[in-house]
């Protein structure tokens, strides 16, 4: 069991890190779209993040944090949220300054 539980903590330390990564313009210059992503609208720019995030984070709980529980969370308390929610599924800190960069512009 103990085995399980360290497999499914590492799965959502994965998903955490990937989530992270993608609030990084290094990703995106990486994948060939920054110059998309900076020419975007904010809706098409969000929903590109969006898809961007779904694909990489496969873990319906780290989802569901994410997306579900972070729909409800104003934009300037979405990173302290996420410093939070993510630790309980991971049991290690959740430290990512790319997100208020990303949102922000910080």
């Amino acid at each position: 069991m103990a085995c399980s539980k360290n497999a499914t903590i590492s799965s959502y330390q994965a998903d955490a890190d990937r989530y992270c990564q993608i609030h990084s313009m290094k990703y995106w210059e990486n994948i060939g779209k920054l110059d998309e992503l900076n020419k975007m609208n904010p809706t098409d720019k969000a929903n590109a993040l969006s898809q961007a995030i779904r694909a990489s984070v496969v873990s319906p709980e780290m989802q569901a944090v994410i997306f579900d529980q972070g729909q409800h969370v104003k934009i300037r308390e979405f990173y302290s949220f996420l410093q939070k929610r993510i630790p309980e599924l991971t049991h290690q800190p959740f430290d990512c300054p790319a997100i208020n960069s990303f949102y922000l512009g910080q």
